[in-house]
């Protein structure tokens, strides 16, 4: 086992970029720590990570868990920063009555050993010295009166300033196994012992067991293990039994490298290689289940994808089952699962090659653990995941997933491939609110390299970052500061620059080259819509056929990532959060989210990462699932029809600030993304379609759009959008500011207020964000048609001569407006919940943001859609991921402007219905009524009447 420690940039991206260990259920005993390491003394004084002097984490191995899916295959068991190691009996839940143990350590599963220690039941903790930073397979095996077993662990130094290992062999005979060419080498077993082998697969299963009886005098004994071949890893034990009673034992991981076969023979392909956007709609298969064990429930699932619309399937594969030890991979399971699909001419795409999903990946991956500023490693779903910065892992990722496209690019069958990042959903940018990555000792180190190519010296740094560090070995990250309402820092817009360029580096820039050196021609699809500010990596892509995924198709926000794609002219596969897909509110809510901006470039995948046997055993006593996939399948036809529906060219946009949520939020998953107001907003009060813009966004995007808002929650401006703004409004765009939209520059680290000002040609603004005030301070304010009782988000002391305002029954601006160029800038100056949105949707709806299809209804989103000349009306009651409602029906009537004179048909597609006539005129006024529950989606055809 390995140690741990082991483009061009458009403008646009340019503009943006200007102590303790995890708690455990085992404490460690109570051993002084040693004094701080060098490198953490020189820590200077301020906002920065100081880690630990040492820090280390045990997980015990548990081969059964293999078998079960969505399970991690170490469980921690004992953690501290002592030194030295100091774990607790009961961490390894030793079998009752042992007498004395053995721990031995070594570098990997099949390496020997170089420390080994022993002690007796009367120890009261087992201890072991402090060793340098990096992963380690350490072995127990316990003996009492007449038996012997024993517990494989994992044992991850995660700091350290040792620098060599400790180094021990206990004396006199004791029972050894090492591995050989295709056998193991036993050494001190006693001359009377018949010596019992043990076979085992990794998930535990025994595969043979045999007996060899020990040799006299000969020092070393060579069994060989035939059921060890190229490609194969197993695990072999061995117990000396003398006459009856087991007096030692000893385990090891046998590794033949290579591959277990030659890659298969494919039918030779008819045409081009299939595109998994051919097909509109798929499922997903595991692999990870044995393949005869899961015969009988595949065959279910496939015999009933036509009714549910799937065409094409995504086969998830487990890469730390196909190559546990690096070099040596056993692609007979894959293949099989392959050949399956090949043989029924079943398109798929193979996923998640270089996941190391639940830290499931080659022993050679299972440290270098990511860390929070806090130094929690207990990072995704309470487990450790490997850091995006690991040279390690970016090496096998990359090599692994070579070896993947080799083997199947010959397929016939085979339509594209997915990648995952490390498969832990968010990689770099895994922060939950309050947790922020990556402080881990590789990225710092990865860090540091990026600054000295960042600075041409130490001095230079220092002076960016008013710091004395007096080496770059001792210059260490920045905390976030959450406590501070943004972090303009120089150190941590560096900092950021950096997770930016990690970000790519471990994703896109990782896998996609592999991909257009072996096999250019077949798409890709990574997973990192909901993995951090995902637009980053939609610029000098390496593919020509490109689209980003997700797994929470139906929440609200999904909207925002969907458009955003489409700017890009991505595809974009989405999928329901729930596995298996039985929310049919869910589901319903993902097929409406997935419209909003035209079906064209959309795909739709239903998760079943449960074995396939489950189609066999759990999923038809499923109800909710049954009535589910009914469904779906009900409505797969126009599903599929839809995917190529468009939305009439969206004039309105609404902005993005990915500098907001970098410097000010500085946290990243979906659920944190900007834009909920304004999301909300643009839905009840109808305003839709309308796309999602951000600094990153090219320029083709904006061209249709001649009303933009730009939220609230925009609060961080990147470097430049100030001046871009500027001249979306002189050439004759108008634009709409919220409250303290544009509040800081991510250009500087200046506090002046407001510094977007002169760019928009409001000079000589006297203005800065109101101070909390006491209740009441509420005033009312008559725009138009529109009242509202608001206070002001910001004050403004002086007007500038030539802007009209607007103000409140206390004489306060509450709505500044004025020209620029051939443009016009409105800027609504409170952020009062419901309130001030009233304002913002008449400012838009004055400045000529259309509203193309309305709902009476604010709880029922109303939209059209367009295909083959054929108008579709989606009502959709939307409620998204985690929303609650009762199963009452809320009723709406919904108006279409705007057609042309005559009668209209309206055809009720889902749920079905007799078709109706209205007029155009009727249309406009008074429409037709629906009635819906949470969720409910509702289609429409609106056609011209035929005579």
């Amino acid at each position: 086992m390995k140690s741990l420690r082991l483009s061009s940039i458009l403008p646009a991206f340019l503009g943006c970029l200007l102590v303790g260990c995890d708690g455990t259920s085992h404490p460690a005993s109570p051993i002084p720590s040693p004094a701080a390491s060098p490198q953490a003394a020189a820590v200077i004084p301020g906002p920065w990570f100081h880690p630990a002097p040492f820090a280390w984490a045990l997980q015990e191995i548990t081969p059964e868990s293999r078998l079960a899916p969505s399970q991690p295959w170490r469980t921690l068991v004992a953690s501290g920063e002592t030194d030295p190691i100091a774990v607790d009996w009961s961490a390894l839940k030793p079998r009752a009555g042992w007498q004395h143990a053995v721990a031995s350590l070594s570098a990997g599963p099949g390496e020997p050993s170089f420390y080994e220690q022993d002690f007796a039941a009367s120890a009261p903790v087992l201890t072991l010295p402090a060793l340098p930073s990096g992963g380690y397979w350490l072995k127990v095996s316990f003996a009492g009166d007449g038996w012997a077993a024993g517990k494989s662990c994992f044992l991850n130094i995660l700091e350290s300033s040792v620098a060599d290992l400790p180094r021990r062999q206990l004396p006199g005979p004791l029972l050894r196994v090492r591995t050989a060419e295709g056998a193991v080498v036993v050494s001190g077993a006693p001359p009377a012992a018949l010596l019992r082998v043990i076979v085992s697969e990794l998930n535990g299963r025994r595969i043979a067991a045999f007996e060899a009886p020990a040799q006299r005098n000969a020092g070393e004994q060579v069994i060989p293990i035939p059921q060890a071949g190229p490609g194969k890893t197993v695990d072999v034990a061995v117990l000396a039994d003398e006459g009856g009673r087991i007096t030692g034992r000893d385990s090891v991981w046998l590794t033949v490298p290579g591959d277990s076969s030659a890659p298969p023979t494919w039918p030779a392909p008819a045409g081009p290689a299939p595109s998994i956007f051919d097909y509109p709609s798929g499922e997903t298969v595991s692999s990870q289940g044995v393949f005869a064990e899961q015969r009988a429930g595949l065959d279910l699932q496939v015999a009933g994808m036509a009714a549910r619309g799937s065409k094409a399937i995504q086969l998830w594969i487990t890469w730390g089952a196909i190559e546990p030890v690096l070099g040596s991979r056993d692609w007979s399971n894959l293949d099989a699962y392959v050949n399956y699909l090949t043989e029924r001419n079943i398109p798929f795409t193979l996923a998640a090659a270089g996941s190391v999903l639940f830290g499931n990946g080659p022993t050679a991956m299972w440290g270098d653990w990511a860390m929070n500023h806090e130094g929690r490693y207990k990072i995704w779903r309470d487990q450790p995941v490997v850091s995006p910065s690991s040279a390690a892992y970016r090496q096998a990722a990359a090599e692994f997933t070579r070896a993947l496209i080799q083997r199947y690019r010959g397929n016939p069958c085979l339509a594209g491939y997915v990648f995952l990042n490390q498969g832990t959903d968010s990689g770099i940018f895994q922060e939950h609110y309050d947790s922020i990555l990556d402080y881990s000792a590789a990225a710092r180190s990865d860090f540091r390299a990026f600054l000295q190519r960042r600075y041409p010296s130490l001095d230079a740094l220092n002076a960016a970052w008013s710091t004395t560090w007096p080496s770059w070995e001792a210059t260490q990250p920045p905390l976030p500061q959450l406590d501070r309402e943004v972090n303009l820092s120089p150190a941590w817009r560096d900092w950021t620059a950096w997770k930016l360029e990690t970000y790519r580096q471990c994703s896109v820039d990782l896998f996609d080259p592999v991909v257009a050196a072996l096999d250019p021609s077949r798409p890709v699809l990574h997973y990192n819509a909901k993995t951090g500010p995902f637009e980053y990596n939609f610029h000098d892509l390496k593919v020509p056929h490109w689209g980003t995924a997700d797994g929470a198709g139906e929440d609200y926000r999904m909207a925002r990532i969907n458009s955003i794609t489409k700017n890009w002219n991505l595809w974009r596969q989405t999928e329901s959060h729930d596995v298996p897909p039985a929310n049919l509110r869910y589901l319903s809510d993902m097929w409406a989210e997935s419209l909003r901006n035209g079906g064209k470039d959309i795909r739709y995948n239903l998760v079943f990462n449960s074995m396939a046997s489950s189609f066999a055993t759990a999923y038809p006593k499923n109800a909710k699932l049954q009535d589910a996939l009914a469904w779906w399948s009900r409505t797969a036809p126009l599903r599929a029809a839809l995917t190529a529906s468009t939305t009439t060219p969206p004039r309105l946009g609404v902005f993005l600030s990915w500098a907001d949520m970098l410097y000010r939020i500085r946290v990243f998953r979906w659920y944190t993304i900007p834009g909920n107001r304004a999301e909300e907003l643009v839905r009840h009060e109808d305003f839709l379609p309308v796309t999602w813009l951000s600094e990153w966004t090219p320029e083709s995007a904006w061209k249709d759009v001649s009303v933009l808002l730009v939220p609230e929650d925009a609060r961080v401006w990147s470097a430049g959008l100030a001046e871009r703004l500027g001249k979306y409004v002189s050439e004759g765009g108008t634009l709409v500011l919220w409250g303290r939209s544009g509040q800081y520059d991510a250009g500087n680290d200046s506090s002046a207020p407001l510094p977007w000002a002169g760019a928009l040609g409001l000079s000589g603004l006297q203005a800065q964000p109101a101070a909390p005030g006491p209740g009441g301070s509420e005033s009312r304010v008559e725009l138009g048609e529109t009242r509202a009782l608001c206070s002001p988000a910001v004050e403004v002391a002086s007007v500038p001569p030539g802007v009209e305002q607007t103000v409140d029954a206390r004489g306060r601006p509450a709505v500044l407006s004025w020209a620029h160029g051939q443009g016009r800038v409105y800027w609504c100056l409170s952020e009062t919940p419901g309130e001030s949105d009233r304002l913002v949707a008449r400012l838009l709806q004055d400045a000529g943001a259309p509203r193309e299809t309305l709902s009476s209804n604010p709880q029922v989103d109303a939209f059209s859609v367009y295909r083959d000349g054929v108008r579709y009306v989606i009502v959709n009651r939307f409620l998204g991921y985690g929303a609650k409602a009762d199963d009452i029906p809320v009723t709406t009537r919904i108006r279409v402007p705007g057609l042309p004179a005559g009668d209209w048909t309206i055809e009720a597609l889902v749920p079905e219905d007799q078709p109706r006539q209205m007029t155009a005129g009727e249309l406009a006024a008074t429409g037709w009524e629906a009635s819906l529950l949470p969720s409910a989606l509702q289609v429409y055809a609106l056609r011209p009447a035929r005579d």
